[in-house]
Protein backbone atom coordinates (compact mmCIF):
# COMPACT_ATOMS: atom_id res chain seq x y z
CA UNK A 1 0.00 0.00 0.00
CA UNK A 2 3.44 2.48 0.34
CA UNK A 3 6.27 2.74 -1.28
CA UNK A 4 9.47 4.03 -0.25
CA UNK A 5 10.69 5.56 -4.05
CA UNK A 6 14.11 7.19 -2.10
CA UNK A 7 14.77 3.74 -0.70
CA UNK A 8 13.85 1.72 -3.26
CA UNK A 9 16.33 3.87 -5.47
CA UNK A 10 18.89 3.06 -3.27
CA UNK A 11 18.81 -0.69 -3.85
CA UNK A 12 20.26 -0.26 -7.68
CA UNK A 13 21.30 2.55 -10.25
CA UNK A 14 18.17 2.81 -12.07
CA UNK A 15 16.06 0.13 -9.76
CA UNK A 16 13.03 0.09 -11.47
CA UNK A 17 14.09 -0.65 -15.60
CA UNK A 18 13.03 -4.02 -15.27
CA UNK A 19 9.35 -4.63 -13.29
CA UNK A 20 9.31 -6.42 -9.77
CA UNK A 21 6.19 -7.93 -9.37
CA UNK A 22 6.95 -7.13 -5.57
CA UNK A 23 6.03 -3.37 -5.87
CA UNK A 24 2.45 -2.77 -5.70
CA UNK A 25 0.13 -1.09 -8.93
CA UNK A 26 -1.02 1.51 -6.82
CA UNK A 27 0.71 2.66 -3.52
CA UNK A 28 0.82 6.19 -1.59
CA UNK A 29 4.74 7.16 -2.12
CA UNK A 30 4.11 10.86 -0.11
CA UNK A 31 1.43 12.74 2.12
CA UNK A 32 1.93 16.67 2.11
CA UNK A 33 5.68 17.59 1.97
CA UNK A 34 6.62 14.26 3.85
CA UNK A 35 7.32 10.52 3.45
CA UNK A 36 4.80 8.90 5.81
CA UNK A 37 7.40 5.44 5.16
CA UNK A 38 9.54 5.54 7.93
CA UNK A 39 7.97 4.69 11.22
CA UNK A 40 5.74 0.84 11.07
CA UNK A 41 3.56 0.88 7.88
CA UNK A 42 0.35 -0.39 9.81
CA UNK A 43 0.20 3.10 11.12
CA UNK A 44 0.14 4.97 7.55
CA UNK A 45 -3.55 4.97 7.07
CA UNK A 46 -4.53 6.20 10.40
CA UNK A 47 -1.87 9.11 9.95
CA UNK A 48 -3.20 10.04 6.91
CA UNK A 49 -6.51 10.22 8.22
CA UNK A 50 -5.85 11.86 11.57
CA UNK A 51 -3.54 14.49 9.34
CA UNK A 52 -6.30 14.95 6.86
CA UNK A 53 -9.02 15.65 9.84
CA UNK A 54 -6.91 18.42 11.65
CA UNK A 55 -6.44 20.32 8.16
CA UNK A 56 -9.93 19.83 7.23
CA UNK A 57 -10.96 20.70 10.85
CA UNK A 58 -8.80 23.97 10.72
CA UNK A 59 -10.31 24.82 7.60
CA UNK A 60 -13.35 24.60 8.59
CA UNK A 61 -13.25 27.11 11.29
CA UNK A 62 -13.06 29.48 8.81
CA UNK A 63 -16.31 29.03 7.27
CA UNK A 64 -18.50 27.51 10.64
CA UNK A 65 -16.88 29.93 13.49
CA UNK A 66 -16.08 28.63 16.69
CA UNK A 67 -18.23 30.22 19.36
CA UNK A 68 -18.55 27.03 21.45
CA UNK A 69 -15.35 26.21 21.52
CA UNK A 70 -15.44 23.11 19.62
CA UNK A 71 -12.56 20.50 18.19
CA UNK A 72 -11.13 20.37 15.07
CA UNK A 73 -12.59 16.87 14.63
CA UNK A 74 -15.87 18.04 15.13
CA UNK A 75 -15.16 20.76 12.46
CA UNK A 76 -13.81 18.19 10.50
CA UNK A 77 -16.81 16.13 10.29
CA UNK A 78 -19.61 19.04 9.88
CA UNK A 79 -17.85 19.75 7.21
CA UNK A 80 -17.84 16.11 5.71
CA UNK A 81 -21.57 16.60 6.36
CA UNK A 82 -22.21 19.37 4.46
CA UNK A 83 -19.49 18.65 1.39
CA UNK A 84 -17.27 22.08 2.45
CA UNK A 85 -14.72 20.48 1.45
CA UNK A 86 -12.79 23.16 -0.21
CA UNK A 87 -9.66 22.98 2.67
CA UNK A 88 -9.08 19.51 1.17
CA UNK A 89 -7.46 21.48 -1.65
CA UNK A 90 -4.31 22.45 0.76
CA UNK A 91 -4.03 19.02 1.29
CA UNK A 92 -1.37 16.76 -1.17
CA UNK A 93 -1.14 13.23 -1.69
CA UNK A 94 1.48 11.56 -4.21
CA UNK A 95 0.39 8.15 -5.55
CA UNK A 96 3.15 5.59 -7.35
CA UNK A 97 1.70 3.80 -9.98
CA UNK A 98 3.72 0.83 -11.15
CA UNK A 99 3.88 -1.63 -14.17
CA UNK A 100 0.51 0.33 -15.51
CA UNK A 101 -0.38 0.82 -19.28
CA UNK A 102 1.51 3.83 -20.51
CA UNK A 103 -2.01 5.22 -21.69
CA UNK A 104 -3.19 5.45 -18.09
CA UNK A 105 -0.32 7.67 -17.18
CA UNK A 106 -0.95 9.98 -20.61
CA UNK A 107 -5.20 10.30 -19.20
CA UNK A 108 -3.96 11.44 -15.99
CA UNK A 109 -1.16 13.47 -17.53
CA UNK A 110 -4.17 15.01 -19.75
CA UNK A 111 -5.96 16.00 -16.24
CA UNK A 112 -4.23 19.35 -15.58
CA UNK A 113 -4.64 18.30 -11.63
CA UNK A 114 -2.39 16.19 -11.19
CA UNK A 115 1.68 16.60 -11.66
CA UNK A 116 3.15 13.83 -12.87
CA UNK A 117 6.89 12.57 -12.65
CA UNK A 118 7.92 9.53 -14.50
CA UNK A 119 10.77 7.45 -16.14
CA UNK A 120 12.36 7.95 -19.79
CA UNK A 121 12.20 4.73 -20.14
CA UNK A 122 9.84 3.86 -22.91
CA UNK A 123 7.28 0.74 -23.37
CA UNK A 124 3.77 -0.45 -23.21
CA UNK A 125 3.81 -0.31 -19.67
CA UNK A 126 5.48 2.33 -17.60
CA UNK A 127 5.85 3.42 -13.82
CA UNK A 128 5.31 7.12 -12.69
CA UNK A 129 3.95 9.49 -9.61
CA UNK A 130 1.16 11.76 -9.44
CA UNK A 131 0.53 14.21 -6.99
CA UNK A 132 -2.51 16.19 -6.11
CA UNK A 133 -4.61 17.71 -3.55
CA UNK A 134 -6.81 14.94 -1.74
CA UNK A 135 -9.76 17.20 -3.45
CA UNK A 136 -8.48 16.68 -6.82
CA UNK A 137 -8.13 13.33 -6.20
CA UNK A 138 -11.76 12.62 -4.86
CA UNK A 139 -13.13 14.44 -7.98
CA UNK A 140 -10.86 12.29 -10.21
CA UNK A 141 -11.57 8.80 -8.61
CA UNK A 142 -15.77 9.76 -8.07
CA UNK A 143 -15.48 8.62 -12.03
CA UNK A 144 -14.32 5.14 -11.39
CA UNK A 145 -17.21 3.85 -13.14
CA UNK A 146 -17.27 5.92 -15.87
CA UNK A 147 -17.53 3.76 -19.13
CA UNK A 148 -15.82 6.60 -20.41
CA UNK A 149 -12.81 5.70 -19.43
CA UNK A 150 -11.32 2.03 -20.46
CA UNK A 151 -11.73 -0.45 -18.73
CA UNK A 152 -8.19 -0.88 -17.46
CA UNK A 153 -8.00 2.46 -16.41
CA UNK A 154 -11.23 2.21 -14.63
CA UNK A 155 -9.46 -0.66 -12.52
CA UNK A 156 -6.82 1.42 -11.55
CA UNK A 157 -9.05 3.90 -10.16
CA UNK A 158 -11.02 1.67 -8.55
CA UNK A 159 -7.58 0.33 -7.05
CA UNK A 160 -7.17 4.13 -6.08
CA UNK A 161 -10.41 4.47 -4.47
CA UNK A 162 -9.21 1.84 -2.50
CA UNK A 163 -6.35 2.57 -1.06
CA UNK A 164 -8.04 6.08 -0.62
CA UNK A 165 -11.09 4.38 1.00
CA UNK A 166 -8.59 2.98 4.04
CA UNK A 167 -7.16 6.03 4.87
CA UNK A 168 -9.98 8.71 4.42
CA UNK A 169 -13.12 6.10 4.47
CA UNK A 170 -15.25 9.37 5.53
CA UNK A 171 -14.69 10.67 2.41
CA UNK A 172 -14.20 7.44 -0.09
CA UNK A 173 -17.57 6.42 0.65
CA UNK A 174 -19.43 6.56 -2.29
Amino acid sequence: MFTNIWRLSLLQPNPLVTLDPLIPKVSICQYGNTMPLEEDPKHHFSQIRGKTVQNLGMGSILTFGNPKDRSLVYFAYKALDEKELWALRASYITVFYYDVPRTFREAVAYDRRFHLSWSEVERDHTYFTAHSSIYHWWKFLKHKDDSSFREEHRDLMSTTWDLFQKALPELFNE
